[in-house]
């Protein structure tokens, strides 16, 4: 598939220690200067980004997660019934399943959750989440070099 384009969204509070993990992964891998990879960071997933994520083939939501074993990277699949209800959270299933049905589009998405240990003040990822940090940098960029076959 060689003309896929990528968008990259890594959330979370850079100013909480492990939150951060996901800005942490998205500028690592836009210091790749990969083609055609559009990377963004925000402190949540947020529905105002579905217009721009459904310009894309591919969009990845990587972020920071407390349910997760250590690390995951997985096609969010049966995104029709990804709906639950909640007040003013978007996790990666809803934010794709609105994709779907707000703009008809078929852009396919992608979660890569990483297991936080630490979510105090702080500007320091921990040791242990920097190391799947970047663990997930490099699943990740591989992933996307196998779009390209």
């Amino acid at each position: 598939m060689k003309n896929q384009s990528v968008c990259i969204i890594g959330i979370g509070n850079i100013l909480r220690t492990d939150d951060g993990v996901g800005a942490f992964i998205v500028q690592a891998i836009e210091n790749k200067k990969l083609k055609n990879v559009f990377c963004l960071t925000e402190q949540q997933l947020q529905i105002e980004l579905l217009e721009e994520a459904c310009k894309y083939s591919v969009v990845i939501i990587v972020d920071a997660a407390v349910q997760e074993k250590n690390m995951v990277f997985k096609k969010l699949n049966n995104i029709e019934t990804a709906f639950q209800p909640a007040s003013h959270y978007v996790n990666a299933e809803m934010f794709a399943a609105l994709a779907k049905q707000l703009y008809q589009k078929e852009t396919a998405f992608y979660y890569c959750g990483i297991k936080g240990k630490n979510f105090e003040l702080g500007e320091q990822i921990s040791s242990e989440i920097l190391q799947l940090a970047n663990e997930a940098v490099d699943i990740i960029t591989g992933f996307i070099s196998k779009l390209y076959e």
